[in-house]
């Protein structure tokens, strides 16, 4: 063991930054040194691996290693239950975390769609997300973004929304819309919002507006004042099972959820 020199990258952050640049997945095992559970979680992680080997890099980290404790605080897992596996996609995004105990099943269903992928990512960053599922053959597209776009017109809310545009004939985003609950084969728009941690709190068939949009939110409550609706957070298999997907709460976002409230509570 070793500790990394000012500047310099450990293992782990080395491996993630290789990761992003290839555009691949990283599996991230961490332990906490070697004993029966963590060998037999490694067997079940590098046959899992094997598989994988197409899209995905693998790297090993154990956490108390002074040279991985750059990657150690990132991902918050230094209480964490041990041996842990992060699934990160090329855009960082965590699609999984697999504490403990894992099947290789697991482990191989954590990676996800590019649509999946980049929701996630906005989650995670603590943003509210449209999923918007259109193409230039589906029905009121303009309507389906008007009150989209009416929120991205107000100052106090418009650095908390972010779009991910699905194309609802695209067989790579299939498994998305089916966790989504969005038929394809409708030809109208239709759009999905989702609050972070990945509750989805509304669905919407053609033509949005503003209130239609707030109106939606506070009754499910979000994850604003009224937290997060049923305790249903995020595409199944894209969930992290761990705090490492907390990311502090942004400015814009207080202020939305603020101004959420305070529409609703005259």
């Amino acid at each position: 063991m070793g500790t990394a020199g000012p500047g310099a990258l450990g293992p782990g952050m080395a491996a993630l930054a290789r990761a992003g640049q290839a555009n691949r997945y990283l599996l991230i095992f961490f332990h906490n040194g070697k004993n029966e559970q963590t060998d037999a979680m490694w067997a079940v992680y590098q046959s899992a691996m094997t598989q994988a080997a197409a899209r995905a890099e693998q790297v090993a980290v154990n956490i108390t290693d002074p040279a991985e404790q750059q990657i150690v605080h990132q991902y918050g897992v230094d209480r964490a239950p041990m041996p842990l596996v992060l699934a990160v996609a090329p855009n960082g995004a965590i699609m999984g975390g697999f504490p403990t105990k894992f099947e290789e099943t697991q482990l191989l269903a954590a990676f996800g769609t590019p649509g999946m992928e980049q929701t996630m990512k906005f989650l995670q960053e603590r943003r509210l997300v449209f999923v918007c599922v259109r193409n230039p053959t589906t029905e009121k597209n303009e309507a389906a973004m008007y009150g989209i776009q009416e929120l991205q017109a107000d100052p106090d809310i418009s650095g908390a929304v972010r779009l991910v545009y699905i194309d609802p004939a695209d067989p790579n985003e299939a498994r998305f819309l089916v966790q989504l609950q969005v038929d394809p084969t409708v030809k109208v728009a239709q759009t999905v919002m989702l609050a972070p941690p990945g509750s989805a709190v509304g669905k919407f068939m053609g033509g949005t507006t503003k209130t239609m949009l707030l109106s939606k939110l506070q009754a499910s409550g979000g994850c604003g004042p009224g937290g997060c609706a049923g305790g249903k957070c995020g595409p199944p298999a894209a969930n992290p099972q761990s705090a490492t997907a907390q990311a502090q709460q942004p400015g814009a976002v207080k202020r939305f959820f603020s101004k959420v409230a305070g529409a609703f509570s005259q």
